[in-house]
């Protein structure tokens, strides 16, 4: 049962992993929350997230197993306004 339990939480851990997730620094403020499992696929297919993530404008942290949260660098008005206006 052990067994069974360590490779499921394994699997949770792997399953659900968003392009940048990351640590938060005070650069940073929190834009939306939670960006639940079901939209991880559309998150990490969208050009856009990928720019912002490559030019570290954004940042997802973990909630719990399946959600995370998403954080942008401050004042940046322009990820802020896709985020609201795409995954909120």
């Amino acid at each position: 049962m052990k067994k069974t339990l360590k490779k499921y939480n394994e699997f949770l851990e792997n399953e659900f992993k968003p392009i940048g997730l990351g640590t938060v620094t005070s650069d940073y403020e929190m834009i939306f929350s939670p960006l639940d499992s079901d939209s991880i696929d559309i998150w990490d297919k969208d050009p856009q997230i990928q720019k912002y993530v490559d030019e570290n404008r954004i940042v997802v942290t973990k909630l719990d197993y399946d959600s995370f949260e998403i954080w942008g660098l401050l004042d940046d008005n322009e990820v802020k306004e896709y985020i609201t206006q795409y995954f909120s």
